[in-house]
């Protein structure tokens, strides 16, 4: 999986861009499914303290109890004060959620770390907060490792060997 990889540079390169440092800043992830997991991990090893909070809050539960982390409930969590907010979730997703947003920008609080793991479109509701409250966007196209934006190597000349029987 490159998910956390690529999670991991993106939000790096974003931090360095902002002149962030995030060595035991609290971030809040929305969601709670295998982005959920990438964005924590990448976000841990950036020094980030980690808190979910999800509209299933017993997947958030069995995510958070076997990585150590935190788990609030969604309505207190948007009220917090947190120097990283990721939302996992399709919420902001065109064509059928993009009028919605799980952070309403009056919760954005300078500096702030945004991540969305929504690619259309580009900039949703929660990273259209007044310009006073602005989130640093990690761009979702940087997710896509390094490597994988180079082509695919050409297969090889050789027919690929014939797999062998089974005995039964």
């Amino acid at each position: 999986n490159t998910d956390m990889p690529g999670i991991f540079e993106s939000i790096k390169s974003a931090m360095v861009g902002a002149g962030m440092n995030l060595t035991g800043a609290e971030a809040l992830i929305l969601g709670a499914g295998g982005t959920t997991r990438a964005a924590g991990m990448a976000l841990s090893l950036l020094g980030c303290r980690i808190t979910l909070a999800s509209r299933s809050p017993e997947r958030a539960w069995q995510i958070a109890s076997r990585m150590g982390w935190e788990v609030d409930g969604m309505e207190t969590a948007v009220k917090g004060s947190w120097r990283v907010v990721a939302n996992t979730t399709p919420v902001g997703m065109y064509p059928d959620r993009v009028a919605e947003t799980l952070f309403p920008a009056a919760h954005c609080r300078p500096p702030l770390l945004a991540f969305h793991a929504v690619h259309t479109p580009p900039e949703t509701l929660f990273l259209r907060a007044p310009p006073i409250a602005r989130p640093v966007p990690v761009p979702l196209l940087d997710l896509l490792p390094r490597p994988a934006a180079a082509p695919f190597p050409p297969l090889p000349a050789s027919p690929i060997p014939p797999l062998p029987s089974l005995p039964f």
